[in-house]
């Protein structure tokens, strides 16, 4: 039982808090706790406490026993010191179980397990009071962080912080052998000293040392190229020679090498890496074994210093020549660092010395699909199968998964390692109908530098083609990256989900300039870009981040983002949070909404962020009147028709039962329909009906109500001088009266789109009374606000290098445009384009040196914004004519006021009025002859 321990515990010792070392030995920890060795030493065995055995020597932080004084009370001096310091239920042992399954799922690399627990501010979850609870938990998952060769016992942790020991004869393949860095899998139990793992598989190996079986040392070593020991390598060597010089060596070192290793290890695990490093070169030249020259060379490999780790190799094999892991060793340093030739010759040579090494052939196999050819491949099968043969196959390396895989497409191959070797995640989609000679993988791409240089971050595809590909399949690629959903998920081999970006996709191909033109014309064309990569590419062994940095900027420095004369939604949707909100909570709560606005003010593209983004929990039927054949065929059956077939084909498949509801939107084509659809409008009313009964009952799951949305619909309606098409005052009658029908209350809204606002002004069309007169409440759409506009500026030329740093340069763009979305982009578009350069940093001088030519070369574009005015409003657009020759203003019509203050065109300055868009106020004057 612990109580309470003084908050001045060590100054009994006469020691300072403050002075006191971060990590303990036994005896300082002792001393700490104020407990005897003996006992503390048994605590930490049973890990009961957390300490770390390093070469036989324990360390403990003192953080970590700060921590388990404070959460337990302390130690009570009457009772057992330590006993029971962290006692817990067998619920905590079995969390603990989970998680190292967990861990041997996903086959993460990790640091050493040795160094964590010293070089991080960690203490280990609690554990059970007793180990015997333990054999009932199954089998358990650890990765190994220290072996014994001359033992031949090896050490892991679980993830309780227990040591466990692994004795070689306990391997289900007793031909095989364990390695620092080894995943494992072992049933658990406790012996008479400890923790021990039985029945134990190799699950993956360390890169260093794969599953290999022992093999009878030859006296020969294999010719190998290796160059003379620098003399600087370790100390001066004695008269008599250096160790390395003697046959005599035993594998297990010399007695004085071992105690020099110990402090070696410690002094690495403790980052005390030149005083390791200075160990470790004692050790050897006191006649270190084998484990002194893996454990050295391991440090400087993590340590990135490549030549000093070739060096010790070299002396390892000039004093161990029959110590086959040391050729292992070499081959898989040469193979990481992309040397791939090199490290197939390291491998085919030792193999003429151990042609059944299982370590060498699997070393080779690697080797082999990392370089990728037609075939390497077809070998590294043969090596694969042999082994398998055998028993030896591991097939949970992640190299031969991906040889199963890719074994078809070598150039998918090459890609992956491409990318791998630029330290990006890659991952093999799952196969889908791709056409023969196409794979596709994915890579994860989340870097800083291209993050701010061209917008990317996240998850793209990279489609893989064995030959130069058609057109068609590059139109067909950004086909699937236009149709993507925003949160739609792509399954790849290794059980994860990504949602990929769509913004762009790369394509591996045998030539990069035969595929350029193609490329270049889909950039333009596009608003998804396309990147090849070609063999050339993938032979670069240096700053591969660099090379895909310039690559995106060569091709996506190409594009024209601003120029866009579509809708957007999703990723390419810019501002108006606040009116989204306002116009989901009106749909919510049932209300028929008006959006009104300036052509090209962006209304169909923020009609399609509320359609795809804010509504997804809502049945929504929309149709863009632009394209409807009731304009064709001059009536509105066509209409009930589209709006019904739009509803079904969202809702078919996830909801397919209340879809089946909707008759009229089974047909595939209108012209399908009996009596050429003259019943269109009786089946829309009573689907409809029947429809929102069943969404009355609650019971259909993830919609809540029906929305129907018309954009453009100045289209049916007699305005501007056309006639409206028959029966618009039905289809509007209906949704009226199912407005305001009791039961459908709150289940049924609409939102129409459009120009002119005179569906909610007018109170008769035609000489007939609008049935829905002050039933759409109208919303006028405005520009942009200024940190809007800046926003799409900045994100749209970031995406092709094109850098709006400048303040004043944004201002000057908004001070122009008014923050009108597509004058903005437009104006834009025509400064990149006046400064072809990439990447290009565009000042205030350049914006201003502009703006003449702009609105001479576009103004077609200005007047766009007043065909509104001069078709419905002609009153207004003389008023605004005015307002920007800065005349006397007669008394303006309440009626023109509101609809010129509504479109955002003028706004009050002082007694009079202003145009709020400076180029459209440039325009007008230079229209009426006025020069500046």
């Amino acid at each position: 039982m612990l109580t309470c321990l003084s908050n001045n515990v060590g100054e009994e010792k006469g020691m300072e808090y403050s002075a006191l070392p971060p990590i303990f030995t036994i005896e300082q920890a002792a001393g700490y706790l104020q407990v005897s060795v003996g006992k503390l030493r048994a605590e930490l065995e049973s890990g009961r406490i957390p300490g770390l055995k390093i070469a036989g020597q324990w360390r403990i932080k003192r953080r970590a026993l700060d921590r388990l004084l404070d959460s337990t009370g302390g130690v009570d001096k009457k009772t057992e010191p330590v006993a029971g310091f962290l006692d817990t239920n067998h619920e905590n042992a079995q969390a603990a179980a989970v998680s190292a399954q967990a861990e041997l799922k996903t086959h993460r690399d990790s640091t050493a397990v040795e160094t964590d627990y010293l070089k991080n501010d960690l203490s280990p979850p609690q554990s059970t009071s007793s180990a015997r609870t333990v054999p009932s938990l199954g089998r358990f998952g650890a990765r190994v962080f220290a072996y014994h060769p001359t033992k031949e016992i090896g050490y892991a942790r679980l993830p309780d912080n227990r040591l466990v020991c692994l004795k070689s004869h306990h391997l289900v393949h007793r031909d095989a052998a364990l390695f620092p860095g080894d995943t494992v899998e072992f049933d658990l139990e406790h012996s008479e000293k400890g923790l021990e793992g039985r029945d134990i598989r190799i699950i993956s190996q360390s890169d260093e040392h794969p599953v290999s079986e022992p093999v009878k040392p030859e006296v020969v070593p294999p010719a190998m190229d290796y160059q003379p020991k620098p003399a600087s390598l370790l100390s001066a060597p004695s008269q008599d020679g250096p160790p390395a010089a003697k046959a005599t060596i035993p594998p297990g070192g010399t007695p004085k090498s071992q105690r020099l290793y110990q402090e070696a290890a410690l002094a690495r695990a403790e980052d005390r890496i030149e005083e390791a490093r200075q160990l470790f070169r004692q050790a050897i030249e006191a006649g270190g074994g084998t484990q002194v020259y893996e454990a050295f060379f391991k440090m400087e490999t993590e340590g990135r210093s490549r030549a000093e780790a070739r060096r010790i190799l070299q002396r390892a094999i000039e004093t161990f020549p029959d110590h086959v892991n040391f050729y292992a060793m070499h081959g898989h340093m040469e193979r990481r660092d992309r040397h791939y030739q090199q490290a197939e010759k390291i491998f085919r040579q030792s193999l003429d010395r151990y042609p059944r090494a299982v370590n060498l052939r699997w070393g080779l196999g690697q080797t082999l699909v990392q370089i990728g050819t037609e075939g390497s491949l077809q070998e590294a099968g043969k090596l694969f199968d042999s082994l398998e043969r055998e028993g030896k196959l591991n097939k949970h390396d992640g190299l031969y998964q991906r040889f199963k895989v890719l074994q078809r497409n070598p150039r998918a191959n090459k890609a992956y390692e491409f990318f791998q070797s630029a330290r990006i995640r890659v991952g093999i989609a799952s196969q889908r109908n791709l056409p023969r000679g196409t794979t596709d993988i994915v890579v994860d791409i989340h870097n800083t530098t291209f993050d701010e240089a061209f917008g990317l971050d996240g998850s793209f595809l990279v489609r893989c083609f064995q030959n130069k590909p058609r057109q068609n399949d590059l139109r067909n690629l950004t086909r699937f990256l236009d149709e993507l959903g925003p949160q739609e998920h792509l399954g790849l081999q290794d059980g994860r989900e990504v949602v990929l970006n769509p913004s762009l996709a790369f394509i591996a191909v045998p030539e990069r300039g035969a595929v350029r033109d193609q490329v270049m014309s889909i950039l333009s064309d596009n608003r998804e870009a396309i990147v090849p990569l070609d063999d050339a590419l993938f032979q670069k062994s240096e700053d591969l981040l660099r090379t895909i940095h310039d690559l995106l900027g060569q091709y996506l420095g190409q594009r024209d983002l601003y120029s866009s004369t579509l809708p957007v939604s999703g990723r390419r949707f810019f501002g108006r949070e606040r009116l989204l909100l306002q116009l989901t909570d009106g749909v919510h709560r049932g209300q028929f909404l008006g959006i009104y606005g300036l052509r090209k003010i962006g209304k169909t593209s923020l009609i399609h962020q509320l359609r795809d983004e804010k509504l997804r929990g809502d049945a929504v039927a929309y149709v863009d009147l632009q394209a409807s054949a009731a304009l064709t065929t001059r009536n509105c059956n066509p209409l009930y028709w589209e709006l019904e077939r739009d509803l079904y084909l969202r809702l078919r498949g996830g909801t397919q039962k209340i879809a089946d509801l909707l008759r009229l939107g089974r047909a595939e084509r209108f012209s399908d329909l009996p009596e050429n659809g003259g019943q269109a409008s009786l089946l829309f009313a009573e689907d409809v009906r029947a429809f929102l009964d069943v969404l009355g009952t609650g019971k259909v799951s993830g919609i809540k109500r029906l929305v129907i949305v018309l954009d453009e619909l100045e289209r049916i309606l007699p305005m501007a001088g056309q006639a409206g098409i028959n029966g618009y005052t039905e289809f509007f009658g209906l949704l009226r009266g199912l407005a305001q029908t009791e039961r459908y209350r709150g289940l049924l809204s609409s939102v129409v789109v459009a120009a002119n606002a005179a569906i909610s002004e007018r109170g008769y069309w035609e000489g007939r009374e609008n049935p829905v007169f002050a039933l759409y409440q109208p919303v006028f759409l405005p520009p942009l606000p200024q940190d809007e506009c800046v926003e799409m500026i900045r994100n749209l030329g970031k995406g092709m290098s094109v850098y709006w740093d400048d303040e004043d340069a944004t201002s000057a763009v908004f001070t122009e445009t008014g923050g009108h979305p597509f004058l903005a982009r437009t104006l834009c578009s025509h400064i990149a384009k006046q400064h072809p350069q990439r990447p290009l940093q565009v000042t205030a001088q350049m914006v201003q040196a502009q703006i003449g030519p702009f609105i001479r070369s576009e103004s077609d574009k200005l007047e766009q914004i007043t065909e509104l005015l001069r078709t419905n409003f002609p009153e207004e657009e003389t008023f605004l004519q005015q307002s920007a020759l800065e005349e006397t203003l007669p008394e303006m019509p309440d009626e023109a006021l509101r609809h010129l203050l509504g479109y955002h065109l003028i706004a009050a300055e002082g007694g009079g009025y202003r145009v709020t868009l400076n180029l459209l106020r440039r325009w007008l004057r230079r229209r009426a002859g006025v020069r500046e």
